[in-house]
């Protein structure tokens, strides 16, 4: 077969697909009814007379064929008698004993399909309702009272009641509420069994096995008698099973590979046996010695188990002809280990719930290893399977890595359970059956397959797939290692990074640095763990968390890393030593490297992420402000930490002294030293406090607002342009209203008012005082839950909004009755505040509430505002408004069908809009906006996806195309699919933290102007409209390359006042200009309508993004005069982006805007993925 042949690999059609396994048993039985069927080494023969057996002189349970079947008979009979069972479900919480092989053949009497659950399930309240509610068993067994006395506790009044026949096997444990019959008691009656019934058919539905999957509640999958026939015998082919065969059954009865095995040897008239009722080393040793057992199968847990026990060494096992080793994460170290110590071939098998048994490597292939990797096998009997593309259906070359579907008879067609998403089920053309199971797999040019990993095991580190599997080995390798396994984590730089865990040969003490640099050395630093923990001497665990059958659960162990991870975080920094052992300490946290030393190169290890990272932890954790650029001239870390030494506390930086008393006329840049305006500006504030009961001393500043601030002040409904956020607070709310109050210190734009003035928007801040409190803050209220507090005065005429004259600012504090804890309503105009001011704001309440740091005044967004003022009509500004009329010039001229979305009705505004007026002052009419006030409050709430970016790291290291603008490109091909014009025309909202026009400061200013824009507390928010010409010949990468240069371009002047680009398009632009009077009208006039209509804001971090120590975040309103929001940010795994949509309704339906949103989140994943981004953009409206 040639190497570009298909993945795909049929199993041999072998026998009939309308067998049933109770034929087939029952023909075993009548072939040899006294050859043994059944040892358990654990169990006495006296408790079980009733099955009729000769053998009640062993110390041990020993059946033959003809006492399984007698017992398997004799008890179907009791249970019908106790009720009637019409073959519904019998339920066993019951451990490996010999009561689990009675049970499983007397429902197939029964024609019930038998129903095995784990016993340590029963303490789990939800697992086991929600397992029995969906197959609501007739019996339910348990091996005691105290699993019965469990589930009694676990389950529902109802749920319990509705069980016919509650059954134990053994009296141990405390006293129950209900009766629960002792099944030796039901077994003392008549032990005559009644007629063979008739055999099931294939098709019959004999067990319902739950997924043991590592998230989320288990899976319900019903499996025919031919799909556990077809599976049993699949085992049995390729391990050479017969009737010879003795095989030690310590694999749990509820999982579908020890079910198969078990099966497997009945129908091959093998032996099962029995060592303990769960997996003992020391049990599972003693049958070789003592009853010459041939096989026995493994999981990678007890197969370590049983190599390190002390018996291994003296047991006898030269009865053992294979061993299976099978479940996820079997290492090649761990097959050499097993073929070495126990001498005979180890194979592999491979299978799940939903299709078990599929694929297996037979006894007389050789080696399961290739080229140092674990085959997984080749599908069994009937069985078919396939590699194909991710997310598709299209079969991949052999060779090729992909996704692996399993395909045949042995597939479930659905789960039981409705409620969960079927999607990963299928039929093709030609009536075959499939699952696609999400692993990773490649397929060899003779048809074997290798499985490489989970999908969502992958860790993306900086671009780079990083399976787990190939450190586990490599690890799993060195000397003093005893098991290793590895997890992603998330990092702020690299999206994802590998963390290995593991445990060492008898507890020894390893070298971790050793073991990194290993690991860099011979797999590259991309694949070195950040850290190597220790599970019992840094994560406190005795073992591994994992399902029953020995599968590790790798999202409760990410879970435990990142906890871990989290409690270091917070622990902070030992910072009592010197500089350089601090820096040493932060490089160590950063980049997991051990040995640092002061000498160490910063290039060694250090990549520019990581630089970037340690800029933001040495101003945490040192106080010092040093940007990246100054540390990337340092080659060594002594370099860096002499650095940091010569600069000065960030906190001892001496802030500018407070103003007493209220401003002068030389503090209010707008009055230009004029006496006559002073004035007035005082006469005109001191109106405006006065029903607040404040004066003109209580004034603090008289700021002019920048140009959008200004329009953010303007108000066309109550609620224009404000944010309405509700928190809840592990406080209570008189501890949370100290909180508000202190932080009002340090935010003077939260305690502010607007006043128009000569054609000037003026911002007046107030000093904290009881009249200020009066005026914003509201108390007293209380609430059943914290999510009442969403409702708390909502849609309240008064109380409900922050728009101008002012408060700017509101808060309204609750009570929450219900658990003690307090609410908060922070409603707040545009105008004073954006997202990365209320991420300051929220910072500092959470050193407020928790006293767990500081809190300091910030850079003055009085500051801010004066620069933008001073600087409007300077060259820089002057250089703007030449490159934004310009772009802008006969923007007027296009068709209304150029832009979307098409207005429909008169303004622009997002969510409830009574009390609307036009932008210009005119009265609204009525009819106008007619659209219900709940649609218009869905639609504001919005719509939300998430799409993953598969080549998000390499798109910007190779293109220098960030994700955002990815984004940016997209929403423009959505604009042109919709309107079918050659540009895409939107706003792009700007957080502008920068100083504005910078290159226009005077020596005096640079010097005044030294805060971190950053940190301004004030919102320094811009919009400008962009202008996107889009080629459909262009190929996608060439065109997200245009966007990115374009919107450098747009940044380097998004400070340019907005009010002067529209005065500038009012006049000719150059002697080429030809519009009219009236087009140069229409341009200047159509700027911001057409920024309303359509808007995107790419934020920094999620809106939800913050400590939960303070303020928890519950809902965001978004009150902006706008028709559409398109919204995005990063999510947590640094690889996907969340996208979202919040509109006016009057000009968009909700099935509109999420066809829309659809669109974009398409487009997306498309362009984020390398293989697209030679495709043209008319090539990717086709797809």
């Amino acid at each position: 077969m040639s190497e570009t042949a298909p993945s795909i690999e049929y199993g041999p059609e072998v026998g009939s697909r309308q067998t049933s396994h109770l034929q087939l048993f029952q023909d075993v039985v009548n072939a040899q009814p006294n050859a043994t069927a059944l040892i358990a080494k654990h169990q006495s023969p006296r408790a079980f007379r009733w099955v009729g057996s000769q053998h009640v002189d062993k110390d041990y349970v020993q059946w033959t064929y003809a006492d399984l079947d007698r017992g398997a008979r004799r008890l179907a009979t009791a249970l019908n008698r106790l009720t009637h069972i019409e073959r519904r479900p019998i339920a066993a919480l019951i451990n490996n004993q010999v009561e689990w092989a009675l049970l499983y053949w007397a429902s197939a009497y029964l024609h019930s399909p038998f129903v095995p659950i784990n016993p340590k399930i029963a303490t789990r309240t939800e697992e086991i309702n929600h397992m029995l509610d969906l197959v609501s068993p007739v019996v339910v067994i348990t091996a005691d009272l105290t699993i019965a006395g469990q589930l009694e506790q676990s389950l529902s009044e109802k749920l319990m009641s509705s069980i016919a026949v509650r059954m134990t096997l053994s009296t141990a444990g405390a006293e129950t509420t209900n009766p629960w019959n002792l099944l030796s008691g039901v077994m003392s009656g008549d032990p005559t069994p009644p007629d063979t019934p008739d055999v099931v058919a294939a098709d019959d539905t004999i067990v319902i096995l739950f997924t043991s999957g590592t998230t989320s509640l288990p899976k319900p999958c019903a499996l025919t008698s031919f799909q556990c026939l077809n599976a049993a015998l699949g085992y049995m082919d390729s391990q050479k099973i017969n009737s010879s065969h003795r095989f030690v059954q310590h694999l749990p009865g509820f999982h579908s590979y020890g079910i198969g095995w078990s099966l497997g040897l009945w129908l091959k008239g093998g032996l099962i046996i029995y060592p303990s009722e769960s997996f003992e080393a020391q049990a599972t040793l003693e049958c070789f010695d003592q009853l010459k057992a041939t096989h026995m199968g493994l999981v990678p847990t007890t197969a370590q188990a049983i190599l390190a026990h002390p018996s291994f060494a003296k047991t006898d096992l030269s009865t053992l002809v294979s061993v299976d080793i099978s479940g996820a994460g079997v290492l090649p170290s761990l097959v050499d280990s097993c073929t070495a110590a126990l001498k005979v071939p180890s194979t592999t098998s491979y299978g799940m719930t939903e299709s078990p048994g599929t694929a297996t490597w037979g006894v007389d292939e050789g080696s399961v290893l290739r080229e140092g990797e674990v085959m997984s096998g080749r599908p069994v009997r009937n069985a078919v399977m396939k590699i194909c593309e991710p997310g598709t259906r299209n079969v991949v070359p052999r060779g090729d890595f992909g996704e692996l579907h399993n395909g045949g008879p042995q597939v479930i067609p659905h789960y039981m359970d409705s409620r969960v998403s079927q999607k990963d089920f299928y039929q093709d053309d030609e009536g075959i059956r499939w699952i696609i199971t999400g692993d990773q797999a490649v397929m060899d040019v003779d048809g074997a397959v290798r499985i490489t990993g989970r999908y969502k095991d992958m860790i993306i580190r900086g671009g780079e797939n990083i399976s787990p599997a190939s450190i586990e080995d490599y690890l799993s390798k060195k000397e003093d290692v005893f098991t290793a396994y590895v997890v992603g984590a998330p990092d702020d730089m690299a999206g994802e990074v590998p963390i290995a865990v593991i445990t060492t040969v008898d507890d020894r003490e390893a070298n971790l640095s050793e073991l990194k640099q290993d690991v860099t050395r011979d797999l590259g630093a991309a694949f070195a763990p950040k850290m190597i923990l220790h599970l019992k001497k840094d994560l406190g665990l005795d073992a591994y968390p994992s399902t029953a059958s020995g599968k590790i659960r790798k999202v409760e162990l990410a879970k435990v890393v990142r906890e871990y991870l989290k409690a270091q975080q917070e622990a902070g920094l030992d910072k009592s030593g010197s500089t350089i052992d601090s820096l040493i300490g932060i490089w160590k946290m950063i980049s997991g490297t051990d040995g640092l030393l002061p000498s160490t190169l910063i290039e060694s290890f250090a990549d520019s992420l990581m630089m970037m990272q340690l800029s933001g932890m040495v101003k945490k954790e040192l106080d010092r402000d040093i940007t990246v650029e100054d540390f990337k001239l340092c080659e060594t870390i002594q370099s860096q930490a002499d650095l940091i030494e010569s600069r000065p506390l960030k906190s001892a930086v001496v802030a500018k002294p407070m103003r007493e008393g209220p401003p002068t006329i030389h503090d209010m840049p707008h009055a230009h030293d004029q006496p006559e305006v002073f004035e007035r500006t005082q006469t005109a504030v001191t109106g405006l406090i006065a029903p607040l009961g404040m004066k003109w001393e209580d004034v603090e500043d008289v700021i002019p607002l920048p140009d959008w601030d200004t329009i953010f002040c303007y108000r066309s409904r109550p609620s224009s342009w404000n944010l309405r956020f509700s928190y809840n607070a592990p406080v209570d709310a008189s501890a949370l209203e100290g909180a508000v109050k202190a932080s009002l210190e340090y935010h003077p734009t939260m305690r502010s008012m607007a006043l128009e003035q000569d054609g000037e928007t003026l911002l007046v801040t107030v000093r904290s005082s009881e009249e200020w409190f009066k005026a914003s803050i509201t108390t007293g209220w209380a609430v059943q839950t914290k999510e009442d507090v969403n409702t708390l005065l909502l849609d309240d005429p008064v109380y409900d909004n922050a728009s101008a004259p002012g408060p700017l600012v509101r808060f309204h504090i609750a009570r929450v009755l219900s658990d003690g804890t307090s609410g908060l309503v922070l409603i707040a105009s545009h105008s004073v505040n954006d997202m990365s001011m209320t991420k300051i704001w929220l910072e500092d309440i959470v050193n407020l509430l928790t006293g767990e740091g500081t809190v300091g005044h910030h850079a003055q967004f009085k500051d801010y505002a004066t620069a933008f003022f001073d600087h409007r009509d300077g060259l820089e500004a002057d250089n703007g408004i030449s490159y934004w009329a310009q772009k802008h010039q006969g923007i007027s001229l296009l068709p209304e069908s150029t832009y979307w979305p098409a207005q429909r009705a008169a303004e622009w505004f997002k969510g409830v809009d009574a009390g609307w007026s036009r932008w210009n002052g005119g009265k609204a009419r009525r009819g106008e906006r007619s659209v219900a006030q709940s649609e218009k409050i869905k639609a504001q709430k919005g719509i939300r996806r998430m799409v993953k970016v598969d080549d998000i790291l390499k798109l910007k290291a190779e293109h220098n195309v960030p994700v955002f603008m990815l984004v940016k490109a997209a929403i423009a091909i959505m604009n042109i699919s919709k309107t079918g014009a050659k540009e895409a025309i939107f706003g792009t909202i700007n957080a502008a933290r920068t100083w504005p026009f910078s290159s226009d400061y005077s020596a005096l200013e640079r010097e005044a102007y030294t805060g971190n824009p950053l940190d301004i507390s004030g919102c320094t928010t811009e919009y400008v409209l962009d202008r996107i010409p889009v080629g459909t010949s262009k190929s996608l990468l060439a065109f997200m390359q245009q966007v990115t240069k374009d919107e450098e371009q747009n940044s380097a002047f998004a400070h340019t006042p907005f009010f002067r680009i529209v005065d500038r398009l009012r006049d000719p632009i150059s002697a080429d200009d030809t519009r009219t009077f009236a087009e140069r009208e229409r341009d200047a006039d159509s700027i911001l309508p057409l920024i309303r209509r359509q808007s995107f804001n790419w934020l920094p971090t999620a809106p939800t993004a913050q400590n939960p120590k303070g303020l928890r975040f519950q809902e965001m309103l978004t009150r902006m005069d706008n028709g559409l929001t398109i919204t995005g940010f990063l999510a947590d795994d640094k690889r996907s982006v969340a996208l979202s949509f919040s509109w006016d309704a009057e000009h968009l339906s909700f099935a509109e805007a999420e066809r829309a949103l659809d669109e974009v989140v398409a487009f997306v994943d498309k362009m984020g993925k390398e293989e697209n981004w030679g495709a043209s953009v008319a090539d990717l409206l086709r797809m």
